[in-house]
């Protein structure tokens, strides 16, 4: 498989409150951490982890939502990060995302037309005709109506899961070859939330698109993705096909994640409450997971591991794996 996505040492910080007036002396958090991954065509490429741990930062850095304070992300060989304001545009056709929130990312003034056709009139795509064909084909895919009374709706007049439906066509409309979805279905109810993810499995093999999948439920990563990279305080501690990650995890943390079982009610600070909580200050040299592991070394404090291959494909940051 040929990488449609090359990320090299992709670091993002933000500065801390303290440190003075000199640049040298501020403190930072690095909400990605030198992340190096590589996503071929094809893939359903899945990023898990705990809140905090950059998901969803890494996602809109690969989208240049973001700019990088260093490192570089390759989309077909080109780096975003160099394209001029005509080449991200043109770029942007082909790479987009399906955000979180179907309730916020859709404007409550807005027709459902209107919100499907802004990206076609942004980049100048068609007649008004056409963009009304486009939309209904759209449409078409995500099974919705196509009525023009369906269309005069606002996001308000309709429900949870078409509102995430019409989320998913306003990415699809134009045509686009590659799309992070920033966890599409973590605000929707169970039976909501399996129709949706069989409409992506199912739009995958229609249009042949390749996926970023963000999540932080190990079990929804297992059915839907084939290879999947483990977050930890931004930096990537395992990664590799789905099947030698969630059934031989080499990663501490990816036990963690796989052993334990979130409560029946949502819970953000669930895993804090059972294993104790990130230091995000502390053991700036060693192993981030130092803090939580159960089971570290005294070198574990002052040794920071790199992402090491430990079987074809499969890669851990950890000295103990």
């Amino acid at each position: 498989m040929d990488a449609i996505y090359r990320i090299t040492d992709l670091t993002k910080s933000y500065p801390l409150p303290g440190g003075g007036l000199l640049k040298k002396n501020r403190k930072v958090f690095r909400a990605v951490d030198k992340v190096s991954l590589e996503i071929n065509s094809g893939d359903t490429f899945g990023i898990v982890g705990e809140s905090g741990s950059g998901k969803t930062t890494l996602a809109r850095l690969l989208l240049r939502l973001i700019e990088p304070t260093d490192g570089n992300v390759y989309y077909k060989g080109r780096d975003v990060f160099r394209l001029n304001r005509s080449e991200l545009k043109k770029t942007r056709k082909e790479i987009q995302m399906i955000f979180q929130d179907p309730y916020s990312s859709l404007d409550p003034r807005k027709s459902i037309f209107n919100i499907i056709a802004e990206p076609l009139k942004v980049h100048k795509t068609g007649s008004l005709s056409d963009i009304h064909t486009r939309i209904v084909e759209t449409l078409e895919l995500v099974d919705l109506p196509t009525s023009d009374d369906f269309l005069s709706k606002t996001p308000g007049e309709i429900s949870g899961g078409q509102r995430q439906r019409i989320g998913i066509a306003r990415a699809l409309v134009l045509k686009p070859e590659f799309v992070v979805a920033d966890e599409p279905v973590s605000m929707l109810d169970a039976s909501i939330k399996a129709g949706i993810i069989e409409l992506m499995t199912q739009l995958k093999k229609k249009i042949n698109l390749t996926y970023v999948f963000i999540t932080h439920e190990l079990a929804l990563a297992y059915h839907f993705c084939n290879r999947i990279a483990v977050m930890y305080l931004g930096e990537v501690v395992e990664t590799g096909n789905i099947d030698d990650v969630i059934q031989s995890p080499a990663h501490p943390y990816t036990r963690l994640l796989l052993d334990s079982i979130p409560p029946t009610e949502p819970d953000p600070d669930w895993l804090d409450k059972r294993f104790g909580k990130s230091d995000f200050s502390r053991n700036a040299e060693g192993c981030k997971f130092f803090v939580r592991c159960p089971n570290p070394k005294d070198s574990c404090l002052h040794f920071r591991p790199s992402l090491s291959e430990i079987k074809r494909g499969h890669m851990v940051a950890c000295q103990l794996g």
